[in-house]
């Protein structure tokens, strides 16, 4: 029997393999883009409902500048029930300020 990807499943797929990098921790997925709109980058939030199996976008989340390579780095943490993402983004951040690191609840 060979399976059929649905349509969310072949979605995710052509966007994980297109972006930089993905991270799963229980239901939700989280992918990356570094370079995207000259370098400022941009992460994807994706969550699964595991009763129907569809994935459902939650959020866009973009860096602050040009060259700051937001989700260069990113993990995914479920502590006690709270998801969190961990967003690193290491490049110039304005005159004279490098790098920074968000934390979003999820």
């Amino acid at each position: 029997m060979t399976r059929r990807w649905s349509d969310d499943s072949l979605l995710i797929h052509r966007i994980t393999t297109a972006l930089h990098r993905s991270h799963i921790i229980g239901t939700w997925i989280a992918s990356t883009a570094p370079k995207h709109m000259n370098s400022t980058g941009i992460v994807h939030l994706f969550e699964t409902n595991l009763t129907t199996g569809k994935i459902h976008k939650r959020g866009i989340v973009v860096g602050d500048a040009e060259n700051d390579n937001f989700g260069q780095s990113i993990a995914l943490s479920d502590h006690e029930g709270v998801t969190r993402a961990v967003i690193g983004a290491p490049g110039v951040h304005g005159k004279g300020q490098f790098g920074y690191v968000r934390i979003l609840e999820l």
